[in-house]
């Protein structure tokens, strides 16, 4: 699909040194459309044959975010930047395909687990970012860190998704090599804090998620040509 939103931003810089930035990106939903070909178990009323065939659609928020930032790069090359991020997750109430023919028409049960909505309910989140850049000569060395909060509330948090808050490190460099090209590499581990998840069974959650969650990481590599004209 074609999808649409908007990006504000606007910078200030009440001297040389210093620069003050706000941007803002709108919500953004995402629609999906398709076909969904649904099978029975074998029962009694339905012995293994296609229950429904037919067009079925999705929307999924891309939620609006406001970043504060402000620069100060001192006479040595040394820049350094900080940024605060509100992510309005809130716009992600629940989970809830469409289908051209409500499966609850065709069976109850295939209606609750396919067609009833799945409440999601996220959050608002902070992140909170600092950066370091070193200018010098060609070379260009850069480092950040970051606290990035979960929008998954403990109710919803399943196993697809079983995020938690996490600190960032970041490391990269990148080197001139003349007016025209220059080349970039970047390092990134995000480390997820443990969190323990107890929830209840009720009617929108069969199967709740109880235990605990440790250990996890995310690694991130980039690497980057550059070619001005």
């Amino acid at each position: 699909s074609i999808d649409y939103g908007y990006n504000l931003a606007l910078m200030y810089k009440p001297s040389k040194e210093l620069s003050l930035a706000a941007t803002y990106r709108s919500n953004i939903d995402l629609s999906v459309e398709g076909n969904a070909k649904l099978y029975s178990g074998s029962t009694l009323v339905y012995p293994n044959v296609v229950v429904t065939d037919g067009s079925a659609n999705v929307s999924v928020p891309v939620p609006a975010a406001l970043n504060l930032a402000a620069a100060y790069t001192f006479g040595s090359g040394t820049t350094i930047e900080a940024v605060f991020e509100r992510t309005f997750w809130s716009s992600y109430k629940n989970l809830d395909f469409g289908y051209s023919v409500p499966l609850s028409f065709i069976s109850v049960p295939l209606g609750a687990a396919f067609d009833d909505p799945k409440p999601k309910n996220y959050e608002d989140t902070n992140s909170y970012r600092l950066g370091l850049t070193q200018k010098y000569d060609k070379w260009t060395a850069m480092a950040g860190v970051a606290y990035d909060e979960t929008p998954v509330p403990e109710a919803t948090l399943g196993y697809e998704l079983p995020d938690t808050d996490a600190w960032i490190v970041s490391m990269g460099g990148k080197y001139k090599m003349d007016e025209h090209w220059t080349f970039g590499l970047a390092g990134l581990i995000d480390i997820k804090k443990d969190r323990v998840v107890h929830q209840s069974l009720s009617s929108s959650n069969t199967n709740p998620v109880n235990g605990e969650f440790s250990n996890a990481r995310a690694y991130l590599v980039t690497a980057g040509i550059e070619y001005r004209f």
